[in-house]
């Protein structure tokens, strides 16, 4: 089974780039697997998280 995202992110140059995302379609599950790769150390690439947890002040207890 091969994971549309990572197809889409390891592209050597612009070409095959181009030419993949004419047709590639990512599923979630794709980009999940891919995520799951990366922490795990699967890939050259590192995924860290960053949110920011935004709570109006008229909203706070």
């Amino acid at each position: 089974m091969t994971n549309s995202f990572a197809e889409v992110i390891l592209c050597k140059d612009k070409k095959s780039l181009t030419q993949l995302c004419k047709t590639a379609t990512v599923t979630s599950s794709d980009f999940v697997d891919f995520i799951i790769a990366c922490k795990a150390g699967v890939t050259h690439l590192n995924h860290t998280m960053h949110f920011v947890d935004y709570v109006p002040d008229h909203l706070r207890d």
